[in-house]
């Protein structure tokens, strides 16, 4: 019984500590996945697919809307209607910077749970390498000097989160003045024109 028991447990303690290390498994991105759609779509001439890709988006635009009391869907719609590229990344522009705010934003509210809130810098980060590298968003708007100063930022955030450490060995706690400096210095450099 104590052969079977021990390699079970051994599993068990295996498979959790590699889901609470698997960024994936938190979910799906769709403004992320839809403006992959769109853009492709609209470069390869094809306004159906994009037009899906927005229905799709729908719900997540009328929320984002509400929230940040700003036009989403209607310029988006214009976009698509109009087949073009530059004003579809103009609106996902905005988007990928929201979902930024709000993802170091709730970071910041989880600060004291380590895992929780680098999953969400993680995921920002998953914007802002998106947003700084793809030419039809402000991939091509920032310099290389800003571009530093925008990745050393985005690495103060991981850093302020502090360390969990080995089995306590190595801890570091997180810190807020530091975390704030850090997104405020992100959110400034992204948004300057």
């Amino acid at each position: 019984m104590k052969k079977i028991l021990i390699p079970f447990l051994l599993l068990l303690c295996w498979s959790i500590q590699a889901q609470a290390y698997s960024y994936s498994a938190a979910g799906k991105e769709p403004v992320l996945e839809a403006w992959v759609k769109i853009s492709k779509a609209l470069s390869e001439q094809q306004p159906s697919i994009a037009s899906d890709a927005l229905g799709e988006l729908r719900d997540e635009l009328v929320e984002l809307e509400s929230e940040e009391d700003l036009p989403l869907v209607w310029p988006l719609q214009a976009a698509l209607n109009n087949r073009s590229l530059s004003q579809a990344g103009e609106v996902f522009n905005t988007l990928f910077l929201i979902q930024i705010r709000w993802r170091l934003g709730w970071a910041r509210e989880q600060l004291d749970d380590y895992q929780v809130a680098k999953v969400h810098v993680a995921k920002s980060k998953l914007y802002l390498d998106m947003l700084m590298n793809d030419a039809d968003l402000s991939g091509s708007k920032f310099s290389p000097d800003r571009r530093q100063s925008i990745n050393r930022a985005m690495q103060a955030c991981f850093e302020a989160l502090g360390s969990p450490g080995l089995f306590g060995s190595g801890q570091q706690p997180a810190s807020l003045p530091a975390f704030d400096q850090a997104t405020d210095l992100l959110i400034q450099q992204l948004t300057q024109p």
